[in-house]
């Protein structure tokens, strides 16, 4: 078993700019006075630094016998060590990756006085995630998006609580009485839309792969793929926001005390949330003339509006909202990997001739179908790769300490932020 004991070699951090110019006669500019701005703010921030120092302040107190995890050192106390933190995307994933290799299988990093603790291996991430679920089920605050947690439109991001447990059920109950056979249909007419899209217009193959995916999906979620079009307008909003490279609040969280008056993210917040819960309601609402009609076709919206059992505790809102969170969420999980079959095939060439070989002795000139999967072993292998290749999340959502942990004799704190680096 892979030891999470810290590396004894350390990290060290520099100055890159520092002048070596013999020109400079001295090095205290002509003037210097202690209540200039700039000199004030400094001697403040070291006589601040001394006494958090001299009294332990930020020192974080362990109980007898448990250790802290690897981390980065030196830290600064309360705020930790923010220097250094990569910018968003697979990049990200592949520097916290390296950084185990330095501090072991799982670390923590104290950045603006958050703990994250990084884990890299399925073992840890199962006996804390899985084995351990009811202390790790909770969601961080995201500071640009103050809505998303304590609200309804993003069933990943929820926080832990009756709520979030009500709709958990309610689309397990959904997945559970969809036979997935039921919805093989509405994929297989997208296909062609799409191929002939990307033949027309090789240029926009991405826009093309990312209009299939919401018009599956809204299929599969209202019956009718026209609803896709809202759904993919309110994607790019709500990704800015609750990045880390999105809103400047996400990074100086101390500006979400702002009144919204004077605070243009909780502004843009407002008008956020109304757009999302209209692209979740308007559909259930067609949906349901649909169905009153008799004309709706078989989705996830016809089980519920036919309460199907142990569906029909939700009411209108609720189950609109369950529905269409899933199928907001749907889009990036599938068009991640959509995407990333594009990366490898131009990577490694002589697997596309594999897999186009073994279609055209399979299907001939028609398009591969659900049931011919069972004679396609090398498209299942690519596609199966693909996946773990390139994770359309592969950071995943983070999951929240509820209360202090013990790991092998480490402290994992309340509060702390985890991360299952994959």
């Amino acid at each position: 078993m892979a030891s999470i004991s810290a590396s004894s070699e350390q990290m060290h951090f520099a100055a890159d700019n520092a002048t070596t110019d013999a020109s400079l006669l001295s090095p205290v500019p002509t003037g210097f006075t202690l209540f200039q701005p700039s000199v004030a703010i400094g001697f403040s921030l070291l006589i601040l630094l001394v006494l958090a120092r001299v009294f332990g302040a930020g020192k974080q107190r362990l109980p007898a016998g448990v250790k802290r995890l690897p981390h980065l050192g030196p830290q600064l106390p309360y705020i930790g060590a923010p220097w250094g933190v990569p910018g968003p995307g697979i990049e990200a994933a592949w520097f916290f990756g390296n950084m185990h290799k330095k501090l072991g299988p799982i670390y923590e990093w104290k950045v603006m006085g958050t703990i994250h603790i990084w884990i890299e291996t399925d073992k840890i991430s199962r006996d804390l995630f899985v084995s351990r679920q009811r202390n790790y089920c909770d969601r961080n605050e995201l500071p640009a998006a103050i809505g998303v947690r304590e609200g309804s439109e993003v069933l990943p991001l929820m926080g832990f609580g009756e709520q979030f447990r009500r709709y958990k059920n309610f689309m397990h109950l959904i997945m559970r009485h969809a036979h997935p056979r039921m919805f093989y249909g509405w994929p297989m007419a997208e296909n062609k839309k799409t191929l002939r899209r990307i033949l027309e217009q090789p240029d926009r193959w991405s826009e093309h792969i990312i209009v299939h995916c919401g018009r599956t999906i809204a299929s599969i979620a209202w019956g009718d793929a026209d609803h896709g079009k809202k759904l993919l307008t309110i994607i790019p909003t709500i990704l800015k926001t609750v990045s880390p490279a999105g809103p400047l609040i996400n990074k100086l969280t101390f500006l979400s005390n702002l009144p919204e008056s004077v605070s243009p993210w909780k502004q843009q917040e407002a008008i956020r949330k109304k757009e999302m819960s209209d692209a979740f309601m308007e559909p259930l609402q067609d949906a349901k003339a649909r169905h009153d009609a008799g004309i709706l076709e078989d989705c996830w919206s016809k089980l519920w509006l036919e309460k199907e059992k142990g569906t029909e505790h939700l009411d209108f809102y609720e189950a609109a909202h369950a529905i269409g969170s899933s199928s907001f969420v749907a889009i990036a999980t599938v068009g991640g990997p959509l995407h990333a079959f594009f990366l490898a095939m131009c990577h490694y060439p002589a697997w596309q001739r594999k897999v186009q070989e073994e279609i055209d002795r399979v299907c001939g000139d028609r398009l591969p179908s659900m049931d011919d999967m069972p004679k396609l072993p090398v498209l299942r292998a690519t596609v199966k790769e693909i996946v773990r290749w390139r994770q359309a999340t592969p950071l995943g959502v983070p999951h929240v300490a509820m209360e202090d942990d013990v790991y092998e004799g480490y402290l994992i704190p309340k509060g702390a932020i985890c991360h299952a680096n994959h």
